[in-house]
């Protein structure tokens, strides 16, 4: 079955007494690829009953052959957010578009440019709750690890440990659910992340095949609150792999942002939380 349709719900009295920034939501999906399962689901379960709440919304479903399915908002300043939604379940999706509908389509760090002050007084006060800058939601850390791909894991621990003579070299330990053997080399001030494939449908497999003698394959930086920092960054337009974390090889959650939104480098974010 294919859908294709755009639905415009007419507005009525006292709905949409808050305007939603938000004035188009495309949805794109492929009827014969498994990626587009939940997509499929959500359309024939869910949609109809989200236009008739946001009458205000044009709705656009579009098929896509051959790709990945997708969530499109665009906004009154005409920018757009787009978030790929493969291998999604109805309900995750669900969430997806409310975070797209309730974006405003603004970078918060373009939007307020110098302080607004006002010489009237209000009778409830300032309202500092989300504008202070002292506490923010998450913060920045240190550079946890540079993680190499490669394609002999006995002769890469050979190099760092008898050759350069790195005294804190680990064994190599599977992760099944990342498809990947790690050894970790300790430096002192970070480490290195060496990955080797592990079974045959590994994420580094295909990098491994363009890069026969291995290569850098991402960063490590630590966060103290991954989930936030996820939420931040997709309001400024930095799309995660997967929005919901991992746990790594550390044992702490991990995300992996888009190398396409940070200049060609993948960079994955892990939560430490270290105590003082």
């Amino acid at each position: 079955m294919t859908l294709t349709k755009t639905l415009i719900p007419k507005a009525k009295n006292g709905v949409g007494a808050f305007v939603f920034s938000c004035r188009k939501i495309e949805f794109n999906y492929c009827e014969r690829s498994g990626s587009s399962y939940g997509m499929i689901k959500y359309l024939q379960n869910h949609l109809i009953p989200f236009a008739k709440i946001n009458p205000q919304i044009e709705i656009v479903v579009t098929p896509r052959p051959s790709k990945h399915p997708i969530v499109t908002g665009t906004y009154m300043n005409l920018k757009q957010k787009q978030i790929c939604v493969k291998n999604k379940n109805p309900d995750e999706i669900a969430e997806i578009v409310q975070l797209i509908r309730d974006n405003t389509g603004v970078s918060t760090k373009k939007r307020f440019k110098k302080p607004v002050i006002s010489t009237t007084k209000s009778i409830r006060g300032a309202n500092t709750s989300n504008i202070s800058n002292d506490h923010p939601l998450w913060k920045l850390g240190h550079l946890n690890h540079v993680a190499i791909a490669v394609p002999n894991i006995d002769n890469a621990i050979n190099f760092y440990k008898n050759i350069l003579g790195v005294d804190q070299v680990s064994e190599a330990v599977p992760q099944p659910e990342h498809g990947v053997y790690t050894v970790f080399v300790n430096l002192g001030n970070t480490k290195i992340e060496l990955l080797y494939p592990y079974g045959e449908k590994s994420p580094i497999q295909n990098f491994l095949e363009k890069n026969k003698n291995g290569g850098i394959h991402h960063i490590c930086i630590e966060v103290n609150d991954v989930s936030n920092a996820v939420k931040d960054l997709l309001d400024k337009g930095i799309r995660p792999l997967d929005p919901e974390p991992k746990i790594g090889a550390h044992g702490n959650p991990v995300v992996f942002l888009h190398p396409k939104d940070c200049g060609g480098v993948l960079v994955e974010l892990e939560q430490v939380n270290k105590k003082n």
